[in-house]
């Protein structure tokens, strides 16, 4: 019960009563798999409050958790989060690093991306657009939108959309841009309607 305490906390944005909930969940914790889950929530419940390497610990020892680190979307989900944080932290190559070593482990047998490598490929297509890098950053998140578009991944299809807009908008190719950027904005819409 409290796991689910948790969760709906974190879900509305209460970052206060993550904490509790989680210690109380682990006294009674039935089942070793959950302690990925507490870790990670442990995490964005610090993060929020100000604690970022605390933050980063608990997402980092969530990943070494064997019920994250055998669910490929759970995996690739969790390991967002730690990249984002770093980069935040103003540690961007050790976040790129992360992006990359998981784009390159989330492939199938013919060594094609896998679906769950779509938040990865948008997120080092973001921190190659941040430093310049247009070239970099646009395959990525064309392979960001190839990734997301069976699944529906609304925020990555989105969000590579308005990268893609930002390097357009930078090459001077305006017409592109505005075009992507409807397009985003029309995807958040329906998505949200």
């Amino acid at each position: 019960m409290e796991t689910i305490r948790a969760l709906i906390a974190q879900s509305q944005g209460d970052t206060e009563a993550i904490l509790p909930h989680i210690e109380t969940a682990r006294q009674h914790a039935q089942s070793p798999d959950l302690t990925g889950l507490y870790d990670w929530l442990s995490g964005v419940a610090l993060w929020e409050q100000g604690h970022s390497q605390q933050a980063t610990d608990h997402v980092r020892a969530a990943l070494r958790n064997p019920s994250v680190y055998n669910d490929p979307f759970g995996y690739s989900g969790i390991s967002f989060f730690l990249s984002d944080y770093l980069n935040q932290m103003g540690r961007r190559q050790e976040a790129l690093a992360i992006c990359e070593r998981l784009m390159d482990e989330l492939v199938d047998a013919d060594d094609n991306p896998m679906a769950h490598a779509a938040p990865m490929g948008g997120q080092a297509g973001s921190l190659h657009y941040e430093a310049d890098e247009l070239d970099t950053a646009a395959y990525l998140l064309k392979t960001n939108l190839h990734l997301s578009e069976p699944m529906k991944l609304t925020q990555g299809l989105v969000l590579g959309r308005l990268y893609l807009a930002l390097i357009d908008y930078a090459r001077d190719q305006k017409a592109d841009a505005y075009r992507k950027l409807h397009d985003a904005r029309h995807l958040a819409i329906t998505a949200g309607s």
